[in-house]
């Protein structure tokens, strides 16, 4: 039986063990926190914190740009044991 869209990714979530919401807190706290370092912690104003989220923004585009959306057939060696 191959697994659906949402089934596949809830189980690729909980194997690799990074899911949107943990990526989702590390961004919230880290984006107003190196704005802030940014910004008043090195005093290089307002447009420089910008300028460093906008690099990190170029960081993550060239690490994601080679995945796809297209849907992935999985062979029998990728697929999960059967549940006993």
């Amino acid at each position: 039986e191959q697994l659906e869209g949402s089934e596949a990714k809830r189980l690729a979530t909980v194997h690799i063990g990074l899911g949107e919401p943990v990526v989702g807190r590390f961004a919230a706290i880290l984006g107003p926190a190196m704005f802030g370092m940014v910004a008043s912690t090195l005093g290089w104003g307002r447009p420089a914190a910008m300028g460093s989220l906008l690099l990190w923004i170029l960081v993550a585009w060239w690490i994601l740009r080679g995945v796809t959306d297209e849907e992935r057939v999985w062979g029998p060696e990728d697929r999960l044991p059967e549940a006993a």
